[in-house]
């Protein structure tokens, strides 16, 4: 990131073309996943809160790229899916039937830790910091717009935790040694 101070400004409307291209790219990408999952949704079990997170991320992204702002809080959201790697590992070492493998625990394990640090410690503490910090220039902003800049975020966060708390338990239940969890959906 070439302007640090994006994460830390109050100014709800600052933005580079870094940030423009990420929310663009990010865009893209989320609009593509959802494409997939409309078109596999028969087979894609619990597929109700990964629509919420598709349908939301779409919409905020928009409003972000649309309206000039939210870029800080954009990035934060981006920044979550570097979870993905390890859920994406996770399925396909579970569709080569490798649950037993200790490639499939391993990354189980690095997912959880990589979860907590980036989608739950790092999205509400900086998320919740910009919102503090860019408070001012949120009131200024219409009322709908407002409330969909935060409830985006709230959105997501519930989501992160909801999630966090399945693969809590999962992980719980291999390292206590009681199986292997049933198939995380998110």
């Amino acid at each position: 990131m070439h302007n640090p101070e994006l994460l830390t400004s109050q100014n709800l409307h600052l933005k580079t073309p870094d940030t423009c291209r990420s929310a663009t790219a990010f865009l893209a990408w989320v609009t593509f996943e959802l494409t997939c999952q409309m078109y596999y949704i028969r087979h894609w079990k619990d597929g109700a809160p990964m629509l919420i997170h598709h349908f939301s991320a779409i919409s905020a992204w928009l409003l972000y790229l649309q309206g000039g702002y939210g870029h800080a809080l954009s990035l934060v959201g981006s920044i979550c899916e570097l979870t993905n790697p390890f859920m994406n590992l996770r399925y396909f070492l579970s569709a080569m039937e490798q649950k037993e493998s200790t490639l499939y625990v391993v990354n189980g394990l690095l997912f959880v830790v990589a979860w907590f640090a980036v989608r739950i410690c790092f999205s509400l503490l900086c998320g919740s910091y910009i919102i503090y910090q860019q408070r001012g220039d949120i009131y200024q902003l219409p009322l709908w717009r407002a409330a969909a800049f935060v409830g985006f975020y709230g959105v997501g966060l519930c989501l992160n935790l909801t999630w966090g708390l399945k693969i809590f338990k999962g992980a719980y239940k291999v390292l206590a040694g009681k199986g292997h969890v049933k198939e995380h959906t998110a």
